[in-house]
């Protein structure tokens, strides 16, 4: 019978050793990830989320992984770290099996937070880059959805003795406010007015409708909804 050299025998010992930590490590792995599937399916999102951010943290981590803590997110209406899930999975990963599910919600995060026209240019893009989408329904619906919010939310004050442009309404103050900061960083004269049924964002106190209409023409070309007041 052949004795292994203690050197060699000690290198095999070693190979066998981490095969089987490795393989136990990739199992464990695998069943958190399906813990964080079943925690969100059964609709306990915390728990989810808790489970996810765990696996993250000590650096296990994937493209589905990101995108059920994006849901999951998502359904706790903490918009911006969804978002930065979606993006992680849209980004980051070379594996395209969730990548289209990611930009239909990072595109709903934009949507729950009424920033329309970027969820409407995201949506769009992934129709016509995919014209048979598994999601076309979804999107259509989203983008009536869209269509409506824009009719109904811009509606002018016709009590004003000036010209104005506004780009958009919110039922949310915070988001109103967050949108008119925008606006002033991008150099536009931007302001709030409305109540609590709408807070409507407009640009400009203007003398003359074609000032008006130069300005509205500036804003569209850079993706806001427009309508001239009054």
């Amino acid at each position: 019978m052949l004795i292994p050299k203690p050197k060699v025998f000690g290198y095999c010992l070693l190979v066998i050793t981490l095969s089987l930590v490795f393989g136990v490590f990739n199992g464990l792995y695998a069943l958190n990830i399906e813990k964080v599937k079943v925690y969100f399916l059964s609709g306990d999102y915390r728990a989810a989320i808790s489970e996810g951010e765990r696996l993250i943290a000590k650096d296990e981590y994937s493209s589905e992984l990101h995108y059920f803590l994006g849901l999951s997110y998502l359904k706790e209406k903490d918009y911006q770290r969804s978002a930065d899930h979606f993006k992680i999975v849209v980004n980051n990963f070379k594996d395209g099996k969730f990548k289209e599910g990611a930009r239909i919600g990072l595109a709903d995060t934009y949507l729950l937070r009424e920033d329309f026209s970027n969820a409407q240019r995201l949506y769009i893009e992934i129709i016509e880059e995919n014209p048979k989408t598994k999601f076309k329904e979804q999107i259509n619906s989203r983008l009536a959805e869209i269509g409506s919010k824009k009719d109904n939310d811009l509606q002018c004050d016709l009590a004003v003795s000036y010209y104005s442009v506004q780009v958009g309404s919110f039922s949310s103050v915070n988001n109103a406010k967050n949108f008119t900061r925008k606006l002033i960083n991008n150099g536009y004269p931007a302001y709030m007015d409305g109540d609590q049924s709408a807070y409507r964002v407009k640009v400009g106190k203007l003398k003359t409708r074609s000032q008006a209409e130069e300005l509205s023409k500036k804003l569209s070309s850079q993706g806001y909804p427009t309508k001239i007041c009054p």
